[in-house]
């Protein structure tokens, strides 16, 4: 009977230590990219939140147009699917949500099809993630406030509230089961301004689905604030936190809150 008691005891204190609920990012200090809408116009960055760089051909009976309109490259169809560009052959294995994959299996582009499902545009990689940063601590480190070198902040002038965006990718390493999520930021005047906030996520690090958006932020003219996202019961690996700014305003994001088991 002891015996029997231990190994239940056992068995009981496992599974509870296997579904303790933590704050992943900051228990495990996971680190995370920051990509920034408008802040990198100038720069020719991506600002359509995928944190990867492409370059953009248009597909025009086969032949691929640069964005001057010239001729740099075609598509060659036979059994199978080839993207000749540059004197480089590359294989098309698949197509597959709208992602291209090369013989290897490795992610090299997408596609963009017309309304008659044919390709209108091929967005080949260029230099995936290499023009985006890692950082530790700042949005993991447990304070909530502004500080020299805490939190992530920019200013967004004269651009569409849609381009006004600051994005976190956090790669957790593996599938958890994620319970809830909170993202904080800070006010430090009437300049400052959150309009919007989306969470985004991924099993595999391709394909991302909005999970949940939130437009009804309570926020002072000068001060912390906060959006909150409970009972979200997803399985996920990357999450995408993106806040948007007010028109016009900064954008002071603080911390990032990624709780499950």
């Amino acid at each position: 009977m002891k015996k029997k008691k231990i190994i239940f005891i056992f068995f009981i204190s496992n599974f509870l230590l296997y579904s303790e609920v933590i704050n992943i990012v900051k228990e495990k200090q996971i680190p995370y990219k920051i990509s920034v809408g408008s802040f990198f116009q100038h720069f020719g960055r991506k600002l359509d939140n995928d944190l990867t760089q492409y370059k953009t051909y248009t597909v025009k009976d086969n032949i691929l147009l640069d964005k001057n309109g010239k001729e740099v490259g075609k598509l060659e169809k036979d059994e199978k699917l080839f993207i000749v560009l540059e004197d480089k052959k590359i294989e098309v294995k698949e197509i597959l949500n709208y992602i291209i994959f090369n013989e290897k299996n490795e992610k090299i582009g997408k596609v963009k099809l017309d309304k008659d499902g044919n390709i209108e545009n091929i967005l080949l990689i260029v230099n995936e993630n290499g023009d985006f940063f890692e950082r530790k601590g700042l949005l993991i480190d447990g304070k909530d406030w502004y500080a020299p070198k805490n939190g992530v902040c920019y200013v967004f002038w004269r651009v569409p509230v849609e381009e006004s965006f600051i994005t976190a990718e956090f790669n957790l390493g593996k599938l958890y089961k994620i319970n809830k999520i909170v993202v904080r930021g800070q006010n430090l005047s009437g300049m400052y301004g959150v309009s919007k906030v989306k969470i985004f996520v991924s099993k595999d690090g391709i394909i991302f689905n909005e999970l949940k958006s939130t437009e009804e932020i309570s926020q002072p003219e000068s001060g912390k604030w906060f959006v909150e996202f409970p009972n979200l019961d997803i399985d996920a690996k990357f999450v995408r936190i993106t806040g948007f700014a007010k028109e016009n305003k900064y954008l002071d994001l603080t911390e990032c809150e990624i709780w499950g088991e």
